[in-house]
């Protein structure tokens, strides 16, 4: 698709926030897929191992000061609420602990703040497990 010349858009926060939880994902045994939605199949998936699910579901970019400020929900599903909630507790450990930002190679993540802890929403199969957290990402717009 053509766009006007000039125009620069801030980067797509989901790509990054999944670029960023790839990397960590491979530290894991077993490694999770991390994903930007639920697969059809994913009860078939979560048998070997469990989902990241990446969402943005809000936030406003900044334009004075050209920063993106987007709301990402990160959710694990899996077979057993134990192991969602204990790989979303490591996501959230690495995330607060500032290796997002200095994990980052593609844009420049200013800030990662929590927006809410870990939930367990009701879910479509109760059998399930989906615990998620909510985060704000401060994403420098490119220059």
């Amino acid at each position: 698709m053509k766009f006007p010349e000039g125009i620069r858009p801030w980067p797509d926060a989901e790509n990054i926030i999944c670029e960023l939880l790839d990397a960590f994902a491979v530290e894991c045994d077993p490694v999770p897929q991390v994903c930007t939605w639920i697969p059809a199949d994913y009860e078939k998936i979560i048998r070997q191992h469990p989902l990241i699910v990446i969402q943005r579901i809000g936030g406003v970019a900044a334009v004075a000061d050209q920063v993106d400020k987007p709301i990402i929900e990160i959710g694990v599903v899996s077979k057993r609420r134990d192991v969602s909630n204990d790989l979303l507790r490591h996501i959230r450990a690495w995330m607060l602990d500032n290796q997002a930002e200095e994990f980052s190679r593609t844009v420049r993540i200013i800030d990662v703040s929590e927006v809410q802890g870990p939930t367990m929403p009701v879910w479509v199969n109760p059998e399930d497990r989906y615990v998620k957290a909510l985060f704000t990402f401060a994403i420098r717009r490119p220059r």
